[in-house]
């Protein structure tokens, strides 16, 4: 009997299937995706190329990575988690945020004038 080679891919779990969906939608089915996530987290291409198909998912420290560079990751991991809350609480900062940029140009032009 010839001995077995390679890794089992282990069916598909949510988690898996969460980060996979929420990659896609930050970085959409393009060729580069794959780089662009090696580059975020530091893993291996076949890793990354896992994750992107939603038949593996990250471990705790590439998923941290993951979620520093993917507002989709970090997202789905609040979502999964229950903390909807916190997600739109970050996302009314960062609007805040922008809106205070954009009085402060609007400030900076009229005092040209």
């Amino acid at each position: 009997m010839m001995p077995k080679k390679g890794t089992d891919v282990p069916p598909c779990s949510a988690y898996a299937v969460a980060v996979s969906k929420a990659l896609l939608a930050e970085l959409g089915p393009r060729s580069g995706a794959t780089k662009i996530v090696m580059h975020w987290t530091g893993a291996s291409e076949r890793s990354v190329k896992y994750w992107i198909e939603g038949t593996r998912g990250p471990d705790g420290r590439h998923l941290v990575m993951l979620m520093k560079n993917s507002d989709e990751v970090l997202r789905t991991v609040l979502s999964m988690a229950g903390r909807e809350q916190l997600s739109l609480t970050l996302e009314m900062s960062a609007a805040r945020d922008a809106l205070s940029r954009a009085i402060h140009a609007i400030d900076e032009l009229l005092n040209r004038s």
